[in-house]
């Protein structure tokens, strides 16, 4: 009898409808989804640059300022969300009322024409007339340098700077600008005016986290498909085609391939951990661990499209079987994780759900991170997090003093509760991306079976 994927809540919605047709999907499988998005997200454009100028006027707030330096474009979500994604350098400048301004490079004009924002040339300002004209000094010329570049766009006043880039050396400059006069360096510690205005998505933004989605979901069943096909020796470790161990390395060796094959990164990697390893909640994985069956794998990935948007699935499996510990305590787990998804209410503090995981999770008889902070066996974590231009983003599924992130419509975030016992030889995580649209409905966007048990084609 051949193993199918049951998956119950992939598409759109509409429970119970399957995503695939066997055990490997493809992105055709989500198309109602992604053809539908344009009607499920709550912002445009043009109402996130309305969020945008409410925000900087609430804070008062003259300018906004986005800068990206050298070789931060890949880790640069602020930039990114502001240029749509363009890989390049440069700054935007952004006044209350008006279109951004993206100066940019000359020899990145053509990235710069498809943006859309209105655009100013940077050659304007001689950079080397400004350091020759301080003797050199670099701190000094850059300040003026920068100076000037506002000054004639207009930029003055209170003036809040967003980005990436070298800690000590922005520190050095800001402090070099306010010097020279007429501006005064806004920096915001938390839920910045960006983080604010990012936290909920518009249709575009939806929709390419569904798309990236649904290709996560293929690297992880053509993973599982992998791993059913090899062979098993008499001590119940996995041989690869060759006849060799299979072990984790190899494992991560495929699942890049698979990431690459269509089109997508992991910038800060991913974890495959078995076993004991698996009871750490960031372990990324032994490289040298063999996989053998009855073993609880923990495996997460958080790909990206280059440069873009990020979703986040974690699954946790067995192969051929399981012991009855792990299969009790897996039990209790997703009956967790599809009671919180049930309760899920659009506009309600995040951290709500938090304290129901934890209230659970304690009855049951575990420890959690609210009666034991350091505790290191037991939900040891945080429920979720938001997800976007980057992996971790608001709103945070945590309870947190001082913070009120809530579930509001357009926000997209991950729900995963977790258990992890490495003194008893295993750890294990569900989580799914979810997607809360203009109806206040939620949306799951991970199309995968939470099976704990994958049978191998051999029986």
């Amino acid at each position: 009898m051949s193993w199918r994927p049951a998956i119950g809540h992939a598409v759109a919605g509409q429970p119970g409808q399957a995503a695939t047709a066997g055990l490997l999907g493809t992105a055709a499988s989500y198309g109602i989804m992604i053809s539908a998005f344009g009607t499920f997200g709550c912002h445009t454009k043009e109402t996130m640059r309305s969020d945008i100028d409410r925000l900087m006027i609430d804070r008062q707030v003259d300018a906004l300022v986005v800068l990206n330096g050298d070789g931060m474009v890949s880790c640069n979500a602020a930039f990114a969300y502001m240029n749509g994604g363009a890989d390049m350098r440069g700054l935007v400048v952004k006044r209350p009322g008006e279109r951004p301004i993206l100066l940019y490079h000359p020899m990145e004009q053509h990235q710069a024409e498809r943006t859309g924002l209105e655009l100013v040339s940077l050659s304007r300002w001689n950079r080397k007339a400004f350091l020759a004209d301080h003797g050199g000094d670099q701190l000094a010329g850059s300040a003026a340098h920068l100076w000037s570049i506002l000054h004639d766009v207009g930029v003055a006043g209170s003036v809040a700077f967003c980005g990436v880039d070298e800690v000590g050396a922005t520190y050095s400059l800001w402090r070099a600008l306010e010097n020279l006069g007429g501006i005064e360096v806004v920096g915001e510690f938390d839920q910045g005016i960006l983080a604010r205005a990012r936290l909920t998505k518009d249709p575009d933004e939806a929709g390419a986290i569904v798309s990236t989605s649904a290709l996560a979901s293929e690297v992880v069943l053509a993973t599982y498909q992998l791993l059913r096909s090899c062979r098993v020796d008499d001590l119940g470790g996995l041989l690869d085609a060759d006849g060799r161990p299979l072990n984790v390395s190899a494992v991560k060796a495929f699942v890049r391939g698979e990431l690459a094959s269509r089109d997508l990164e992991a910038p800060e990697g991913f974890i495959f951990a078995l076993g004991s390893d698996a009871g750490f909640p960031h372990s990324a994985g032994r490289p040298d661990d063999v996989l053998r069956t009855g073993i609880p794998i923990v495996f997460d990935i958080f790909p990206r499209t280059h440069g873009g948007y990020y979703t986040d699935v974690t699954r946790t499996f067995c192969l051929g079987h399981a012991t009855g510990p792990v299969v009790e305590a897996y039990s209790q787990l997703l009956d967790v994780f599809e009671r919180v998804m049930g309760a899920l209410q659009a506009g309600e503090l995040a951290s709500t759900y938090q304290e129901m995981t934890c209230d659970m999770l304690e009855t049951l008889g575990h420890s959690t991170s609210r009666t034991d902070y350091a505790a290191t066996e037991g939900y040891t974590s945080s429920l979720g997090h938001g997800v976007g231009l980057e992996i971790h983003e608001e709103p945070f599924i945590a309870s947190i003093p001082g913070r009120s992130d809530r579930l509001d419509p357009g926000s997209v975030f991950t729900i995963e509760p977790g258990l992890y016992y490495p003194s008893r030889g295993f750890g294990m995580r569900i989580e799914d991306t979810v997607y809360c649209d203009s109806r206040g409905l939620f949306q799951r966007l991970t199309a995968l079976p939470y099976d704990l048990v994958l049978p191998m084609e051999g029986g």
